[in-house]
């Protein structure tokens, strides 16, 4: 996947904003800004929710910054077999959560591993699943296959632009993922590295199974678990249980995304 990089010349600031009303309906609106700190390294910056901490990805290792101080808290070093895609910060700060072809979960404060989780894949990661392999002959006639994502001329759905990142339960108990060369999504409990639920694709009677990878997301609460498979039949599930709430079928063709709206259960999105 490609990688995004930033060269940093990260800096802090406190902005003081002064308004001075001449009239009831205008307003002039001045901002000064202090620099406080200034953090030289080439990186993709992650913030910790309470702005305390700073990582900062490099090509083989993530530094962790103490936002008050500038200084390095700790260092997390990782190899091409292990190259983090998603990272995120724990709602506390405490805890780094790190996943590519696994999960490492990670002290945030002194870069000691906490956990692993083997054999899953991002729940949302839309390039495995919707996807094709080629087989095309190089520049030095050998055949080599590549896979590559499908074209809109070849009747491919348009995916969510904004891929869910709500794959962690807002209380930060329960990961949701795509089991490895499965159909299925699991539920795994971060605290233990346990497994607690599997959740299958709906298979209707008498017909192939054309369901895909799964896709899916954790409601705003963390109740409600929604799983599509790119097939017909969404899939609502609890979270807390691991029952099957409701099968939402059916749709009128293959369901490639869906999404919790904010307020929960009152509106959603299907994108068909």
């Amino acid at each position: 996947m490609r990688r995004n990089k930033l060269l940093l010349n990260t800096f802090f600031v406190n902005l003081l904003f002064v308004s001075t009303t001449q009239f009831v309906w205008a307003q002039e609106t001045k901002a000064v800004a202090t620099l406080l700190r200034t953090i030289n390294h080439s990186g993709t910056p992650y913030w910790s929710h309470d702005g305390k901490t700073l990582a900062l990805k490099g090509d083989k290792e993530i530094l962790l910054y103490d936002a008050t101080t500038g200084a390095i808290k700790t260092k997390i070093l990782y190899s091409k077999l292990f190259s983090p895609e998603i990272i995120s910060f724990s709602p506390d700060g405490k805890r780094l959560f790190l996943q590519s072809d696994w999960i490492k979960i990670f002290d945030a404060n002194d870069g000691k591993l906490i956990r692993e989780i083997t054999g899953v894949e991002r729940i949302n990661y839309f390039e495995n699943i919707f996807s094709v392999c080629y087989d095309y002959t190089d520049y030095n006639g050998e055949t080599k296959n590549e896979r590559r994502g499908l074209s809109p001329d070849e009747n491919t759905p348009e995916l969510p632009a904004n891929r869910s990142n709500r794959f962690i339960s807002p209380d930060w108990k329960s990961v949701l993922v795509h089991k490895n060369d499965s159909k299925s999504a699991q539920v795994y409990d971060l605290d233990t590295g346990e497994l607690k639920f599997t959740f299958e694709p709906y298979k209707e009677q008498g017909k192939k199974d054309k369901s895909k990878g799964a896709i899916g997301e954790f409601s705003a609460d963390g109740k409600f678990i929604v799983i599509t498979n790119g097939n017909n039949s969404p899939r609502l599930w609890n979270a807390k249980t691991g029952e099957l709430i409701a099968n939402l079928t059916p749709q009128s063709d293959k369901v490639y995304g869906t999404q919790f709206s904010p307020d929960n259960l009152k509106s959603g999105h299907i994108l068909e």
